[in-house]
């Protein structure tokens, strides 16, 4: 079962052969799964080798470690890589502030928090339209007119 997802979360610019997906038809297949965190069915359906693809994507999602996107492509958070600054001026809006700092943030909330609103999102039709997407950062429209801005701060332990 490790095995099997560590085929897909993984640094890419460590563990991946892109002569092997090049070789097969898949590079830019697994360019886009490690540069912008979009896998394809396809590419999973070559990591696991065409074996129990369906109970895969299926546990992916219930642990939300993968979130659908469009039509047979989907999102993995964990996989993102690109940092978002804050701006000086802040970010507008309300606030509302998961504290952790009386201990530590664990691992991965903030990917499974984004996955979740990914979910409802694409549920409300909104599809993967006006979203931004960062290892620490993302902006959601979770319905027309609601958008949601999600920030991890390690630092602070805090999201």
């Amino acid at each position: 079962l490790i095995d099997a997802l560590s085929k897909v979360i993984r640094d890419g610019s460590i563990h991946i052969d892109i002569q092997e997906f090049k070789t097969v038809g898949l590079e830019e297949d697994a360019r886009s799964t490690f540069e912008t965190a979009l896998a394809s069915r396809d590419f999973l359906e070559y990591v696991w080798k065409g074996e129990q693809v369906e109970f895969f994507i299926d546990l992916m999602k219930r642990t939300m470690l993968l979130s659908e996107w469009g039509r047979d492509s989907y999102l993995i958070p964990s996989l993102l890589r690109d940092t978002y600054v804050i701006p000086e001026t802040g970010i507008p809006g309300h606030r509302c502030v998961y504290d952790f700092s009386s201990g530590f943030l664990p691992n991965g909330v903030f990917q499974r928090l984004l996955c979740l609103c990914v979910e409802l999102s694409s549920r409300n039709g909104n599809g993967s339209t006006n979203l931004k997407l960062y290892e620490n950062f993302a902006s959601i429209e979770l319905e027309k007119g609601s958008l949601v801005h999600l920030l991890e701060n390690k630092e602070a332990q805090a999201i």
